[in-house]
Protein backbone atom coordinates (compact mmCIF):
# COMPACT_ATOMS: atom_id res chain seq x y z
CA UNK A 1 0.00 0.00 0.00
CA UNK A 2 1.35 3.38 -1.02
CA UNK A 3 1.66 6.73 1.32
CA UNK A 4 -0.85 7.86 -1.06
CA UNK A 5 -3.35 5.17 -0.63
CA UNK A 6 -2.53 5.40 3.51
CA UNK A 7 -3.78 8.83 3.52
CA UNK A 8 -6.65 9.01 1.15
CA UNK A 9 -10.77 9.46 2.00
CA UNK A 10 -13.85 8.57 1.11
CA UNK A 11 -16.25 11.19 -0.22
CA UNK A 12 -19.68 10.31 -0.75
CA UNK A 13 -22.04 12.95 -0.68
CA UNK A 14 -24.63 14.16 -0.16
CA UNK A 15 -24.81 12.23 3.48
CA UNK A 16 -28.55 12.06 3.56
CA UNK A 17 -30.41 10.76 0.64
CA UNK A 18 -34.21 10.80 0.64
CA UNK A 19 -36.66 8.50 -1.94
CA UNK A 20 -40.10 7.66 -1.96
CA UNK A 21 -40.81 3.93 -2.37
CA UNK A 22 -40.31 1.40 -5.06
CA UNK A 23 -37.71 4.14 -6.22
CA UNK A 24 -34.03 3.47 -6.36
CA UNK A 25 -30.86 4.67 -3.67
CA UNK A 26 -27.53 5.48 -5.67
CA UNK A 27 -24.82 6.74 -3.79
CA UNK A 28 -21.71 7.77 -5.79
CA UNK A 29 -18.27 7.63 -4.25
CA UNK A 30 -14.66 8.90 -4.61
CA UNK A 31 -11.48 8.64 -2.94
CA UNK A 32 -9.25 11.39 -2.53
CA UNK A 33 -6.56 11.62 -3.77
CA UNK A 34 -7.56 8.96 -6.17
CA UNK A 35 -6.32 5.56 -6.66
CA UNK A 36 -7.36 2.33 -8.87
CA UNK A 37 -9.74 0.45 -6.72
CA UNK A 38 -10.08 -2.13 -9.51
CA UNK A 39 -8.22 -4.87 -7.15
CA UNK A 40 -9.19 -3.73 -3.84
CA UNK A 41 -12.14 -4.72 -1.49
CA UNK A 42 -14.88 -2.80 -1.60
CA UNK A 43 -17.69 -3.15 1.81
CA UNK A 44 -20.96 -1.50 1.65
CA UNK A 45 -23.20 -2.65 5.01
CA UNK A 46 -25.75 -2.05 6.87
CA UNK A 47 -24.98 -2.38 10.43
CA UNK A 48 -24.07 -5.86 10.57
CA UNK A 49 -25.32 -6.97 7.31
CA UNK A 50 -23.72 -6.92 3.82
CA UNK A 51 -25.16 -4.96 1.10
CA UNK A 52 -22.99 -5.39 -1.21
CA UNK A 53 -19.53 -6.58 -1.72
CA UNK A 54 -16.58 -6.31 -4.42
CA UNK A 55 -13.31 -8.11 -4.02
CA UNK A 56 -10.46 -8.66 -6.38
CA UNK A 57 -12.09 -7.23 -9.54
CA UNK A 58 -15.63 -8.68 -9.18
CA UNK A 59 -18.65 -8.45 -7.01
CA UNK A 60 -18.82 -11.17 -4.53
CA UNK A 61 -22.74 -12.26 -3.04
CA UNK A 62 -21.67 -15.28 -0.85
CA UNK A 63 -22.58 -13.49 2.22
CA UNK A 64 -25.01 -10.65 1.31
CA UNK A 65 -27.71 -10.16 3.42
CA UNK A 66 -30.73 -12.26 1.88
CA UNK A 67 -32.89 -8.71 1.90
CA UNK A 68 -30.58 -7.07 -0.42
CA UNK A 69 -30.32 -10.42 -3.26
CA UNK A 70 -30.56 -9.44 -6.26
CA UNK A 71 -31.31 -5.35 -5.70
CA UNK A 72 -27.51 -4.39 -5.61
CA UNK A 73 -25.32 -2.79 -8.60
CA UNK A 74 -21.90 -1.77 -8.33
CA UNK A 75 -21.06 0.47 -11.66
CA UNK A 76 -17.61 -0.57 -12.59
CA UNK A 77 -16.47 1.88 -14.89
CA UNK A 78 -14.38 4.04 -13.29
CA UNK A 79 -13.00 1.95 -10.32
CA UNK A 80 -9.69 2.36 -11.94
CA UNK A 81 -10.23 6.60 -11.07
CA UNK A 82 -10.90 5.65 -8.00
CA UNK A 83 -15.08 6.68 -8.46
CA UNK A 84 -17.65 4.05 -8.02
CA UNK A 85 -21.78 4.08 -7.62
CA UNK A 86 -23.77 1.89 -5.67
CA UNK A 87 -27.49 1.61 -6.62
CA UNK A 88 -29.83 -0.20 -3.94
CA UNK A 89 -33.45 -0.76 -6.60
CA UNK A 90 -36.92 -1.05 -5.66
CA UNK A 91 -36.18 1.03 -2.03
CA UNK A 92 -39.04 -0.13 0.68
CA UNK A 93 -38.90 1.66 4.18
CA UNK A 94 -37.20 -1.54 6.07
CA UNK A 95 -34.23 -0.19 3.99
CA UNK A 96 -34.29 3.20 5.96
CA UNK A 97 -30.84 3.80 8.00
CA UNK A 98 -27.83 4.37 7.94
CA UNK A 99 -25.16 2.27 5.17
CA UNK A 100 -21.62 1.95 5.80
CA UNK A 101 -19.22 2.12 2.42
CA UNK A 102 -15.70 1.21 3.15
CA UNK A 103 -12.08 0.28 1.79
CA UNK A 104 -12.10 -2.14 4.78
CA UNK A 105 -8.30 -2.62 3.56
CA UNK A 106 -7.35 0.93 4.46
CA UNK A 107 -9.61 2.07 6.79
CA UNK A 108 -11.59 4.59 4.75
CA UNK A 109 -15.31 4.44 5.15
CA UNK A 110 -17.60 7.05 4.74
CA UNK A 111 -21.43 6.68 6.05
CA UNK A 112 -25.08 7.48 4.24
CA UNK A 113 -27.92 7.52 5.76
CA UNK A 114 -31.06 6.45 3.36
CA UNK A 115 -34.46 8.31 4.14
CA UNK A 116 -37.69 6.57 2.28
CA UNK A 117 -40.46 9.20 2.63
CA UNK A 118 -43.83 8.16 2.30
CA UNK A 119 -47.12 9.63 1.65
CA UNK A 120 -49.66 9.61 4.23
CA UNK A 121 -52.96 10.83 4.73
CA UNK A 122 -52.77 14.34 6.61
CA UNK A 123 -56.17 15.21 6.41
CA UNK A 124 -59.62 13.84 6.06
CA UNK A 125 -62.90 15.48 6.16
CA UNK A 126 -66.68 13.89 5.99
CA UNK A 127 -69.62 16.08 4.78
CA UNK A 128 -73.01 15.09 3.67
CA UNK A 129 -74.47 17.19 0.91
CA UNK A 130 -78.13 16.16 0.40
CA UNK A 131 -78.31 12.50 0.80
CA UNK A 132 -75.04 11.99 -0.20
CA UNK A 133 -71.88 11.67 1.51
CA UNK A 134 -68.66 12.74 0.13
CA UNK A 135 -64.85 12.61 1.28
CA UNK A 136 -61.98 14.59 0.98
CA UNK A 137 -58.52 12.84 1.14
CA UNK A 138 -55.76 14.96 1.47
CA UNK A 139 -52.41 13.73 1.13
CA UNK A 140 -49.05 14.90 1.85
CA UNK A 141 -45.55 13.94 2.40
CA UNK A 142 -42.51 15.62 3.50
CA UNK A 143 -41.67 17.76 0.11
CA UNK A 144 -44.72 19.42 1.20
CA UNK A 145 -46.81 18.63 -2.06
CA UNK A 146 -50.38 18.06 -1.32
CA UNK A 147 -52.67 16.05 -3.21
CA UNK A 148 -56.39 15.95 -2.94
CA UNK A 149 -59.00 13.20 -3.43
CA UNK A 150 -62.63 13.59 -4.28
CA UNK A 151 -64.80 10.37 -3.82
Amino acid sequence: MSVWERSSEMVCPPSTVQVHPGQNMTVLCRVEPAFDLTLKTLEWKRGPDVVHMYRSGGDNYDDQDLRFKNRTFLNHQNLKDGIFSLTLTNVDKEDEGTYTLCLPNHDICSNVTLIVRTMFPSFIHLFRQNSNVIFFLILSSFSNQVVTFLI
